[in-house]
């Protein structure tokens, strides 16, 4: 039943990148619709950027222990089984039959999952698919399958290169490349107090369970990395983890002995609050939750563990460091988006050494960190999608409400 009053509008995501690029759409809406009722269904994780905007959360969550890369490893798949995976798919599938009537739109952001939560709900819908593209191999790929489940009730599509996009009209999506919203958004949140003249590498540990241990294995490479360095090429190294990173239980855990060497602490300066740890060797790691952008726009280099903060360090230009993470985003999960970078970041599966290799490496050329940084803004695109995407929603809730 279409409501008399503004489109009522539902946000479906599965992930924490994808609630972010949610997020950013949902901003640019409100401005252009301030009436607009949104609802939003994070369906994997706590949901934090709907919570940050005080939007209303209609559906069950996922909190599987791969955080929605299962199908990455059968080992994460069979500990998200043993969790209740099939009863959480179970549960979300009747609270999706439930949402019938109750909205006039769906964004489905991510992958087929919110595609088929919408049409499960009976709902048309917009869809964004931040989750696979023509640079992936097939696994990464839209399969036919999809694309036909995907196209019965999809007002329109926007993909994340003109290939995909060319794709998925030809099987009879409507869609369309206009930018990437992973790019948007991407301001400082405050300058770093660090030397203009001094390089800094960027370390991200990523938002999901495995930040801490991550951010932990960063600041061990960044030890080992400085000790590789003469004093005037040593960075100061920023490791730059989301807002809700448990910095407590970072502490605790990073500061006891570590290879014979005791890593003190003291509170960083920076606006929000962090932490700066020192070693004898006269190593500088500042941890500074929140800062992802201002450490990145910042950085020579970065090293990264993470999902969407990886894409968008090489999308601003970055040259990546691509590590396997501790927690289920481990060697699979980079192989696979080795594909998507390219020429934008180096891929090291294993070995300390060699990842301390690398950032060396890239830290003495300029050259090929300029190629890196050419190769990483024309792969990610630029930003701008955000904005039209919001005005897609806005055309379509006119078309659906009288």
């Amino acid at each position: 039943m279409i409501s008399s009053g503004p489109a009522r509008v539902l946000f479906l995501s599965n992930g924490h990148g994808e609630d972010t690029i949610a997020a950013a759409v949902i901003d640019r809406l409100r401005l252009r619709e301030p009436a607009c009722p949104i609802a939003s269904w994070p369906m994997v994780g706590a949901g934090e950027a709907y919570a940050e905007r005080g939007i209303t959360r209609v559906g069950p969550p996922n909190f599987a222990p791969s955080e929605g890369f299962g199908t990455l490893s059968m080992k994460w798949l069979w500990r998200d089984v043993r969790a209740g995976l099939i009863g959480d798919y179970r549960r979300q599938w009747v609270a999706a039959r439930r949402l019938r009537g109750r909205f006039d739109l769906a964004v489905a952001v991510g992958d087929i999952v919110p595609a088929l939560v919408a049409h499960s709900a009976d709902l048309p819908y917009l869809f964004v698919g931040c989750a696979k593209c023509s640079s992936y191999p097939w696994r990464g790929r839209y399969h036919r399958v999809e694309l036909v489940l995907i196209r019965r009730r999809c007002l329109g599509a926007f993909a994340r290169d003109v290939e995909t996009a060319d794709r998925m009209a030809r099987a009879g999506v409507p869609a369309w490349h206009v930018g990437n919203p992973m790019m948007d958004d991407l301001r400082p949140s405050t300058p770093l107090d660090i030397p203009a003249d001094r390089p800094v590498v960027a370390m991200l540990p990523g938002s999901r369970a495995d930040a801490v241990a991550n951010a932990c294995r960063l600041v061990c490479l960044a030890r080992a990395t400085a000790a590789s360095l003469s004093p005037p090429e040593r960075p100061h190294w920023v490791v730059a983890p989301a807002r809700t990173f448990d910095l407590a239980a970072f502490i605790r855990t990073i500061a006891g002995p570590a290879d014979g060497v005791v890593l003190t602490s003291t509170p960083s300066s920076a606006a929000g609050g962090g932490v700066r740890l020192t070693d004898s060797a006269g190593t500088i790691v500042e941890v500074l939750p929140g800062h992802f952008v201002s450490a990145v726009r910042r950085a020579l280099v970065v090293v990264g563990m993470a999902g969407t903060a990886n894409e968008q360090s090489v999308g601003l230009g970055r040259p990546l460091v691509a590590l396997p993470a501790t927690g289920p985003c481990g060697v699979g999960y980079l192989r696979m988006k080795a594909h998507l970078f390219g020429d934008a970041a180096v891929t090291v599966e294993s070995g300390d050494g060699d990842a301390v290799a690398a950032v060396i490496a890239l830290l003495r050329d300029p050259a090929r960190r300029a190629r890196m940084e050419q190769a990483g803004r024309r792969l990610m695109g630029p930003p701008g999608a955000s904005d039209a995407i919001a005005d897609a929603i806005c055309a379509a809730a006119r078309r659906l409400t009288p």
